[in-house]
């Protein structure tokens, strides 16, 4: 058996059946409520690692269309390939919307299309249909972080 305070030699000889094994104990033993907390921790810790594009902190308001019915929301974070959504209606995973809001240039409204990739509590998460860059040849989002990470 390896000591508990050497990490990095227990990781190497450890194998994957017993890994899972105590997590399992671990995670069994806990409390309903620490349960979910640590579900949301992991999941959200996977889905940053699953991330193609970093996301960049960018406050505007974006109105989306889906099934006919326009809404408006606000923009929280932005990357090429998608954004995260802040609204009361929230369409549901899978959901194919219309979108539109300002460019941090402050020029003409951008107009993608894209697909809800998860929703919360929160809003939604929107994958687009396009790269951001491909829709708008000049647009870069290293410009929302000049304008907007100070």
């Amino acid at each position: 058996m390896t000591k508990k305070n050497d990490s990095s030699n227990e990781i190497s000889n450890i194998n994957l059946s017993e890994v899972t094994s105590r997590l399992m104990k671990l995670i069994l033993q806990l409390p309903p409520d620490e349960k979910v907390l640590l579900l949301n921790d992991l999941e959200n810790k996977a889905g940053s690692s699953r991330r193609k594009n970093d996301r960049i902190p960018y406050l505007a308001e974006i109105d989306f269309a889906m099934k006919g019915k326009a809404i408006r929301g606000y923009i929280s974070n932005i990357s090429e390939s998608g954004m995260f959504v802040q609204s009361y209606d929230k369409p549901d995973q899978g959901t194919e919307i219309s979108m539109a809001f300002p460019p941090p240039s402050k020029e003409e409204s951008v107009k993608l299309k894209g697909k809800v990739v998860r929703v919360d509590k929160e809003g939604f998460a929107v994958e687009f249909e396009n790269r951001l860059n491909e829709s708008l040849k000049k647009y870069d989002t290293k410009i929302i972080s000049d304008i907007f990470i100070k």
